[in-house]
């Protein structure tokens, strides 16, 4: 809905970035252990995209469909 929860294999350092299908990006942060949460009840229902890098730089990325 308008909440984010993302929880990590390792306890670690990552960097979170979220962009919009226009290529914009709207989060850029660091989180720290094991898990991170964001809330994002001020942005436009729609597909985001969500990068997430650890210390190695090595990254993943999820498609998610905000809905309020």
């Amino acid at each position: 809905r308008g909440h984010i929860d993302v929880g990590f294999e390792e306890n670690g350092a990552y960097y979170m970035e979220i962009y919009n299908m226009a290529g914009e990006m709207l989060v850029s942060e660091e989180a720290y252990g094991i898990s991170w949460g964001k809330d994002l009840n001020n942005v436009p229902d729609g597909m985001y995209l969500l990068r997430i890098i650890n210390s190695d730089h090595k990254f993943e990325l999820i498609k998610f469909i905000i809905r309020h």
